[in-house]
């Protein structure tokens, strides 16, 4: 990926532009973690923030969190977590 490659370049004179350095890999990586958590996720929901093309029709199977993990290569690996039952009281009385 070119990208890396220029940001693996990157230096900084002072503690400043360390933290700018450093927030350019950090925006980079949360960028690409949602990036590749649409993409597995097969499926349309949330109207138009998240149409597919491939995927135009909702699907309960996908009702699930999309988590991310880095391998021991530090390559991003994806996967189904379920999503726990839960109920909101809206009877509570303060």
């Amino acid at each position: 990926m070119q990208y890396q490659e220029t940001l693996d370049l990157m230096g900084a004179c002072d503690p400043h532009e360390l933290m700018r350095s450093l927030e350019v890999h950090f925006i980079l990586d949360c960028a690409e973690m949602a990036a590749r958590a649409s993409l597995y996720r097969q499926k349309t929901r949330w109207g138009l923030y998240h149409y597919r093309l491939d995927y135009p029709e909702k699907n309960d199977e996908w009702f699930c969190h999309v988590n991310l993990k880095k391998d021991e290569l530090g390559e991003m690996v994806l996967f189904k977590r379920s999503v726990d039952p839960y109920i909101v009281n809206i009877n509570l009385h303060y």
